[in-house]
């Protein structure tokens, strides 16, 4: 239960948070389907990063990369889970 002090933070000025994800092991993929489905409020999810190219079909409106160094360098503003 929320309490007063406890109230959901508002977003910034600048809007969503763009996040990319690196690895879709049982975290990896909770994350990015709660962002997917709406459940994180104001975040965005831009790419996601997987040595299995076969995750990807999980996850067919989003760039995919299987080399964490491209992931780095598309240059996506993002934050690594």
């Amino acid at each position: 239960m929320l309490t007063d002090t406890m109230k959901t933070p508002s977003l910034p000025a600048f809007g969503s948070v763009r996040l990319g994800i690196i690895g879709l092991g049982l975290m990896g993929s909770s994350h990015a389907r709660s962002i997917l489905n709406g459940q994180v409020p104001g975040c965005e999810r831009t790419a996601i990063c997987n040595q299995n190219t076969a995750a990807a079909a999980a996850f067919p409106s989003v760039p995919f990369f299987s080399d964490p160094a491209s992931f780095l360098a598309a240059q996506f503003l993002f934050c690594k889970s």
